[in-house]
């Protein structure tokens, strides 16, 4: 069963991501989720209809997407186990811009929209 949340309701500093993809014109990070209710969830973090990009790595360098997922240190496990980037350490609106940092580095999301988190527990985090 899928069910939606708001942003607010996520402890960021808790929750870890396993990448971070494009999906059509959407940039989607996928979580495993810990909800100020004490809950952890598989899920996603939608940030929709993004126009324009900026990635920087860990090092603040500038760099893609692609090499963010590639590169990141990934802090727990084997090449077995599921991938996981950190945290994300803060996010935040300023007028069209999402700015939002973290253990694998930072970014910064143009897009008019709001983003949307869903969890889904059906579904389990994929590097593909």
């Amino acid at each position: 069963m899928e069910e939606s949340v708001k942003l607010e309701q996520i402890v960021l500093q808790e929750s870890y991501v396993f990448g971070v993809h494009r999906v059509g014109g959407d940039v989607v990070f996928m979580m495993d989720l810990l909800l100020d209710t004490g809950r952890t969830k598989v899920g996603q973090i939608i940030f929709p209809a993004i126009e324009t990009d900026e990635w920087l790595s860990d090092k603040g360098e500038p760099t893609s997407l692609e090499r963010i997922n590639a590169l990141a240190y990934r802090y727990f496990g084997g090449p077995d186990e599921k991938p996981d980037l950190g945290t994300i350490n803060f996010i935040h609106h300023d007028n069209d811009h999402w700015h939002l940092s973290g253990d694998w580095g930072s970014c910064k999301l143009q897009t008019t929209s709001f983003p949307k988190v869903v969890i889904d527990d059906t579904t389990r985090p994929s590097m593909a």
